[in-house]
């Protein structure tokens, strides 16, 4: 899908069944400085013809010349997923993106994310009563939003749950609502009265810790930022030094293990779907466009990021060579779906992962069919998003067993 939305970017490529069963690959192999685009696009022609676009929309700065980035053609692949890979290597070989160094602890860990019991917790405040058991956890707040739930007793709670179901896991993410505002990543103090023993408790557990981020702009000053000429809202702007210093101090706090750090093991970056918006900036005629904008945002965060701590987890929603080198885990993102068609969907995504980010670990999200809970570990770290109404299934409880016993 090359709309702005799952993995974010894919891979800029078509592949196609040849006549003699071997696959082809139409990919867009550049430079980095040519991803202003925001959009690939290949369109059947009547007649059997085929039509490749770049959307630019309104990137400014072409008067009288302008070269489009490279498509290149390769053949004689077995299947599509070698094909991706084949494109991917040829980047790498041509010196357009780099093969990175994969840490091999991200790999074959089961995940729990806490953001559908902020769903739950919300939806009962909204819509039902909720039973005793929901009482405590909706005692601080009775607020319908689910981030106003990304709460330390919550969390808590959460986490015992897990072991009270019998279900063991490696990796806790603490999903969107735990900072101050969504741009300002500084632990919230009325949310986390103690966010650094909240995961020292889960390290002396053998757990490791990951922090929830995102690339809006809200609850930060203008001068940080662009603002878009088109709807008067703001972005980031990651060549911004005001920003950058602030990313490092964040990111310093929050991954830092000595005296003042928070001690989090790595960072889920997400809602980065829309983030290569190309409309146009007031008063900012050297921006950056398209994918330009985003690979210059990842490589900002994920730079700094290891700097603080060589080893932290970062998980992202991409699957593009020239992005591979920003992140541990790629994140298969949400899925809408039925949940009988989870596993065919999100297993191809896997797949395209893989070959196009030189082998990423997988984050296999948040489907949670029973079928998808039993078998999600053949291509990824089991990553479980339950409720507490699931987590008391005797079923469910069973498949996740099942599942976890092949990592």
């Amino acid at each position: 899908d090359h709309a702005a939305k799952w993995l974010t970017p894919p891979p800029f490529a078509y592949c196609y069944r040849q006549h003699d069963a071997t696959w082809s690959i139409a990919a867009i192999e550049c430079s980095e400085s040519e991803l202003g685009f925001c959009r690939f696009v290949a369109e059947s022609l009547p007649g059997g013809g085929q039509r490749f676009a770049l959307d630019y929309q309104s990137e400014p700065g072409f008067e009288k010349n302008f070269t489009s980035p490279a498509l290149a053609w390769r053949f004689g692949f077995a299947d599509e997923f070698a094909a991706i890979r084949g494109h991917a290597e040829g980047m790498a070989d041509a010196g357009l993106a780099i093969r990175p160094e994969r840490d091999a602890t991200a790999a074959r860990r089961v995940m729990v994310c806490g953001w559908h019991r902020q769903v739950e917790l919300a939806t009962l405040a909204k819509h039902a009563e909720p039973g005793e058991s929901q009482k405590t956890a909706l005692a601080a707040t009775g607020a319908p939003r689910s981030q106003h739930y990304a709460r330390q007793e919550v969390y808590e709670e959460h986490a015992a749950a897990y072991d009270t179901a019998g279900i063991a896991f490696d990796l806790l993410t603490i999903d969107h609502g735990w900072s101050v505002s969504e741009g300002d990543w500084t632990p919230d103090p009325e949310k986390w009265p103690d966010l650094p023993g909240f995961v020292a408790a889960r390290h002396e557990r053998g757990r490791r810790v990951l922090l929830w981020i995102c690339t809006w702009a809200h609850g930060l000053p203008p001068e940080e930022c662009h603002v878009i000429a088109a709807n008067g809202h703001t972005r980031l702007d990651p060549d911004n030094p005001l920003w950058q210093k602030r990313v490092a101090e964040r990111l310093g706090h929050l991954l830092g293990q000595g005296a003042g750090g928070v001690g989090a093991d790595g960072l889920k970056l997400d809602f980065t779907g829309p983030m290569n918006d190309p409309s146009p900036i007031r008063d900012a005629p050297e921006i950056l466009h398209g994918y330009r904008y985003l690979h210059r945002l990842y490589h900002v965060i994920s730079s700094t990021a290891r700097r603080v701590r060589p080893d932290c987890l970062l998980d992202f929603q991409c699957a593009h060579p020239q992005f591979a080198r920003f992140h541990d885990l790629t994140r298969l993102n949400d899925f809408f779906l039925p949940q009988r068609q989870a596993l065919r969907v999100m297993e191809t995504r896997a797949r395209i992962a893989r070959a196009a980010a030189f082998d990423p670990a997988i984050d296999t999200d948040c489907p949670a069919g029973l079928e998808y809970l039993r078998h999600s570990a053949r291509f990824g770290n089991p990553s479980l998003y339950l409720t507490h109404e699931q987590l008391a299934d005797p079923a469910i409880v069973a498949a996740i067993r099942a599942n976890a016993e092949c990592t």
